[in-house]
C-alpha cells in the first residue's frame, strides 16, 4: 500500500471507489472488506491530488478570511479518522500519531463562533510533517480495515457496525474534498501549481458568448403532490409505503435520518439554473447598489463587503469578465453556465425579479425542490422507460461526481424530465434552513455534524456539484451553509401560482426575519426552542429553577463558588487589577458554572467536546436569552426562557453560599443579578477534547484555577488528561475535580479506569488514583471547614480536623416527578510552585 496510489488503473480519472458512496450489504465480507479499503485508499488519495495543485507557500494562505490555511485541512480529514477511532474505542490512545497535530487540525471547519480559528501568523507544522502524518495514518487506517475491525457474511454495515467509523471518516473527507477545491479556487493564479496534471483540469470547454442582456427566464409548470423525505433508519421502522422507499443501505448523515412530510401546492420553476447572463442583468440595473433588492442581513454584508460582481467573476482591464475556475480562467466570460452566489445575493436577485416581473419570485423550498426532483424523474420514466436513479441514489445523465468535468458547464446541456440540473453542475440554494426531521438523533461519533446548524444561519444546499461525490452526490443528501460563504453553488426560482410580487413582497427575505422551518414543516421566526433531548436535560439542569429538595442547590453555582474561594483565599487575590485572573471550565456542557464563574474571574474559557452544548452557552452570552423545553408527564412539556443578567443568570449573590461558606469561610454576597449585568465578553466558548486540548494556542494556558466538574468518568481516556494538565495552570494554580466516580465501559475502557477497580486483589478508589497520578505536580489541599459542625455524607475527619474530600449533591430531572439524586466527590489539587 504505497503512498499517493490509486488501487485503479486510470491515471487521469479518479477510480468508481473514490466517486460513488458504498453499498452496505456485505454478502462476503472479504471482497466487501476490500472494497471498503479500496474506498478508503482511492478517496484519500484523491484529496492528496487536490492538494497538489497548489504550491508549497499555498498551503499557508488564508484563502478566505473567514477559514483556516488549507494546511489546516489538509491534516484535518486525516485527525478526523484517529480522533474518531479513538473515540470510537477501535484505537487506544497509546496509538495515536501526533496528539499535538490531531488536537491542532481537529476544530475549525465552519465559522461557528466557538470555533478557534486561528490568526495568519500561527506556527503551523511544517508541510513535510503533515504529509509524513497523512501517510501514517493510511497505513494505520489501512490496517484497521484489513486486518482489526470484524466483518461477517450476509450482514449490513449500520450505525451502530464497527465499520461505521471508517465510512464516516470516508464521506467526512470527500467533504472536504470539495469545500478545498472552493478554498483553492479562493487563491490567486500564482499560488497554483503551473506542473500540475490532472482530471482536475478537465474543465468544459462549452459555452456561448452571446448578448447576456437577451435572455429570458423559462418556467416549467410543477403540478401539486406530496413529498416524504427523511431515511428509515431500518426497513421496519419505516412510518408508510412512501416512507419506505426511502430506505437505503447506503452511508448517511445524521440529518438525512427521520420523517417528514408535506403537501407542496403547484408552482412554477425555473426550467435551468440562473445563468451568468441572467444574474448579468440584475448586475447592470444596479443590483449591487440598490439597497431595495436586498434584506436587512444581505445589504449589511453589501456594506461591509461591496461587492460589485460574484466572487468568481475577473475583470479584465476592457471591463470584461471572464470566469475562474478552480485551476485557471475561461478565455472569456461563458455566459450560459450557472451563476455561482451565496444565498445572499440569490435572494436579491429573486426580489428583483419579483419587482421586474411583477410575480413574486424566490428561491425553492427544500419540500418544492424534493417535488422537483421527483417530478422530474418520473417525466424522465415516462420519456426513456428508465429510471434515472442508478443503485449508487446518484442521478445518471449529469455533470457530478468529477464523471463530467472540473468545472460547471452550460445550464441547458444535461436534462432530465423538463428541467435541466435537477441534480449537478452546482448546488442549488433553497430558502429553508437546516432544521430536524421528526426521529432526528445525533451519531454519538459525531454529535456536532448538524445539530450547531439548527439555528436560523445555514440554508439548505440541494443537488450536488460537479466535484460532489459519495454521500454529498445522492438524492438524499442534506448539506447546509451559512447565508454569506461560497461554494460551487448557484441557484433556481420558482413561483408560486396565484401569488405577485406586491402581495409577499417580503416573502424571499427568510434571512432577515430569523424564518427557519421546523420539523412538523411549519416555518416560524424568532428563537427557536431547543429541541435535542439531551440538550434540554443539560439545560433544565443547568438553568432550570432549584429542585425541590433542601440543602441542593444550584451544582454549578456551587462548584464556582469553591473555585471562587480558593483562589480568593489565594495569593492570587492580591494580584487582582494587576493581571487577569483566568478560569478553564473542563465539560462545561451547556455553561451555567462558565457564567457563574464569570462573576469573579476575569475570563473564564469553556471546553466541551460536544458542539451541540457549547452552542447553548454561546448563543446565551451573545443573544443573552435561550429557551428550550422540559418534560412534565408524558407528551406534556413546560417551556422555559433564561435571560442573561436577569434574575434567572447567575443567581442571586448567595446562590452556592451555604456549603463553601461552612467549608471556607464566609464569602461576600456581592449584588443581585438582576442589579448586575453579567460582561459576556469574560466568558469564551470553545470545542475542546480534555483529553487532547490543543497544545499551541495561548489561551489554553495561564489558568489560576481549572475546573473539571462531572467529567472525569466520562473521559476516554482520563490519565492523559491528567498527566498534562499541570501545563495549563500556573504555579501556585488549583485544580478541582468533582465526579460522581461512576465508571463505565460505555465511556472509558476498563484499562483506563483510574479507580473503581481491584488491583493486585486490592481496591482502589478514584482518589487513590488521582494521587498516583498527580502526585508529580500537585499537592491535595485538606480543606478544614469553618463551621465545626460540618460533616460530610460519606468522608471523615482527618486527626487534625481536616477533610481529604467532601460531597457535593446535584439532582438530575427527568420530568416534574422524577430526578435523580447524586452526589460528587469533590478532591482539591494545588499546583507546586
Amino acid at each position: 500500500m504505497m503512498h499517493r496510489q490509486y488501487t485503479g488503473t486510470a491515471s487521469l480519472n479518479p477510480t468508481k471507489e473514490a466517486i460513488v458512496t458504498l453499498d452496505l450489504r456485505v454478502d462476503n465480507a472479504a471482497e466487501k472488506r476490500m472494497e471498503i479499503w479500496r474506498t478508503f485508499n482511492d478517496t484519500y488519495t484523491l484529496y492528496e491530488d487536490l492538494f497538489d495543485s497548489i504550491t508549497d507557500k499555498a498551503y499557508y494562505k488564508r484563502a478566505d478570511p473567514l477559514r483556516h490555511p488549507l494546511i489546516f485541512y489538509y491534516g484535518h480529514t486525516a485527525a478526523f479518522f484517529i480522533n474518531k477511532l479513538v473515540l470510537a474505542k477501535v484505537l487506544k490512545y497509546s496509538e495515536r500519531i501526533d496528539p499535538s497535530l490531531e488536537s491542532l487540525v481537529s476544530v475549525g471547519v465552519d465559522e461557528m463562533s466557538w470555533d478557534d480559528l486561528l490568526s495568519d501568523d500561527y506556527p503551523w507544522p511544517a508541510l513535510e510533517s503533515v504529509r509524513s502524518f497523512r501517510s501514517q495514518v493510511r497505513s494505520l487506517v489501512s490496517q484497521v480495515i484489513l486486518e482489526r475491525l470484524p466483518l461477517s457474511d450476509n450482514t449490513v454495515i449500520n450505525w451502530e457496525h464497527p465499520f461505521w467509523p471508517i465510512l464516516l471518516g470516508i464521506e467526512h473527507e470527500r467533504i472536504h474534498l470539495e469545500t478545498s477545491s472552493v478554498l483553492i479556487r479562493h487563491l490567486p493564479l500564482s499560488y497554483l501549481n503551473p506542473d500540475y496534471k490532472s482530471f482536475f483540469k478537465q474543465d468544459c470547454q462549452e459555452w456561448n458568448s452571446y448578448d447576456p442582456s437577451a435572455t429570458n427566464i423559462r418556467l416549467v409548470s410543477v403540478p401539486a403532490g406530496s413529498v416524504t423525505l427523511g431515511r428509515p433508519f431500518h426497513s421496519d421502522t419505516a412510518r408508510t409505503q412512501a416512507h419506505l422507499k426511502n430506505f437505503a443501505n447506503i452511508y448517511g448523515w445524521d440529518n438525512e435520518y427521520g420523517y417528514h412530510e408535506a403537501s407542496v401546492p403547484g408552482f412554477q420553476a425555473g426550467e435551468t439554473l440562473i445563468s451568468n447572463a441572467e444574474f448579468y442583468q440584475f448586475m447592470n440595473d444596479g443590483g449591487y447598489h440598490q439597497e431595495r433588492y436586498w434584506s436587512e442581513e444581505g445589504w449589511r454584508w453589501v456594506q461591509y463587503i461591496k461587492p460589485e460582481a460574484p466572487r468568481f467573476w475577473v475583470k479584465k482591464e476592457d471591463g470584461s469578465y471572464v470566469l475562474r475556475n478552480m485551476l485557471a480562467e475561461t478565455a472569456s466570460m461563458p455566459w450560459d453556465w450557472p451563476v455561482e452566489v451565496n444565498a445572499l445575493e440569490a435572494n436579491a436577485y429573486c426580489r428583483w425579479y419579483s419587482q421586474k416581473s411583477g410575480k413574486l419570485t424566490r428561491l425553492p423550498s427544500e419540500e418544492e425542490y424534493n417535488h422537483m426532483l421527483q417530478y422530474a424523474m418520473e417525466e424522465e420514466h415516462k420519456k426513456t422507460g428508465t429510471h434515472p436513479i442508478g443503485p449508487d441514489y446518484m442521478l445518471d445523465g449529469c455533470n457530478i461526481g468529477l464523471q463530467k468535468y472540473s468545472s460547471s458547464c452550460p445550464v441547458n446541456k444535461y436534462q432530465t424530465g423538463p428541467f435541466y440540473d435537477i441534480m449537478g453542475n452546482v448546488w442549488q440554494w433553497t430558502k429553508t434552513c437546516m432544521y430536524p426531521f421528526a426521529d432526528f438523533k445525533v451519531h454519538p461519533l459525531y454529535d456536532d455534524f448538524t445539530a450547531p446548524t439548527f439555528d436560523d444561519q445555514h440554508n439548505l444546499i440541494k443537488g450536488g456539484s460537479w466535484v460532489a461525490t459519495g454521500n454529498e452526490a445522492t438524492i438524499y443528501s442534506r448539506y447546509a451553509f451559512r447565508r454569506h460563504f461560497y461554494q460551487h453553488a448557484g441557484f433556481r426560482v420558482v413561483q408560486p401560482i396565484g401569488q405577485d410580487a406586491l402581495a409577499l413582497d417580503g416573502e424571499a427575505d427568510f434571512e432577515a426575519k430569523n424564518i427557519f422551518v421546523t420539523g412538523n414543516g411549519q416555518e416560524t421566526s424568532g428563537n427557536p426552542y431547543e429541541t435535542d433531548v439531551q440538550v434540554n436535560c443539560y439545560c433544565e439542569g443547568h438553568y432550570g429553577p432549584q429542585p425541590p429538595f433542601p440543602n441542593v442547590q444550584s451544582f454549578q453555582a456551587v462548584s464556582a463558588r469553591i473555585c471562587e474561594a480558593l483562589v480568593r483565599n489565594s495569593k492570587f487575590s492580591e494580584l487582582r487589577g494587576q493581571e487577569d485572573i483566568r478560569a478553564l471550565d473542563l465539560g462545561c456542557a451547556t455553561g451555567r458554572s462558565t457564567f457563574e464563574m464569570s462573576q469573579f474571574f476575569d475570563q473564564v474559557v469553556g471546553v466541551d467536546l460536544s458542539a451541540r452544548f457549547i452552542q447553548v452557552g454561546y448563543q446565551l452570552a451573545q443573544r443573552g436569552s435561550i429557551r428550550y423545553s422540559t418534560p412534565i408527564e408524558g407528551e406534556i412539556q413546560a417551556l422555559r426562557e433564561v435571560v442573561l443578567g436577569s434574575s434567572d443568570l447567575p443567581l442571586d449573590g448567595s446562590a452556592g453560599l451555604q456549603l463553601v461558606e461552612q467549608l471556607f469561610g464566609p464569602q461576600p454576597v456581592g449584588q443581585k443579578a438582576a442589579e448586575r449585568q453579567v460582561i459576556a465578553d469574560k466568558v469564551l466558548f470553545l470545542q475542546g477534547d480534555a483529553c487532547n486540548l490543543n497544545s499551541t494556542n495561548p489561551v489554553y494556558f495561564n489558568f489560576h484555577c481549572v475546573l473539571a466538574a462531572n467529567v472525569l468518568d466520562r473521559l476516554y481516556n482520563p490519565i492523559s488528561f491528567l498527566e498534562t494538565i499541570h501545563t495549563r495552570i500556573v504555579p501556585g494554580g488549583f485544580l478541582v475535580i468533582l465526579s460522581p466516580n461512576t465508571w463505565l465501559p460505555d465511556f472509558t475502557p476498563f484499562e483506563n479506569w483510574i479507580g473503581g477497580k481491584k488491583v493486585d486483589g486490592e481496591n482502589v478508589t478514584t482518589r487513590d488514583g488521582l494521587e498516583q497520578v498527580l502526585s508529580p505536580w500537585f499537592d491535595l489541599v485538606r480543606v478544614k471547614p469553618h463551621d465545626p459542625s460540618f460533616r460530610d455524607t460519606f468522608e471523615s475527619l482527618n486527626v487534625d480536623g481536616t477533610l481529604d474530600s467532601f460531597h457535593v449533591p446535584f439532582v438530575l430531572r427527568e420530568t416534574q416527578r422524577k430526578y435523580e439524586f447524586i452526589f460528587a466527590e469533590c478532591t482539591i489539587w494545588q499546583k507546586r510552585t
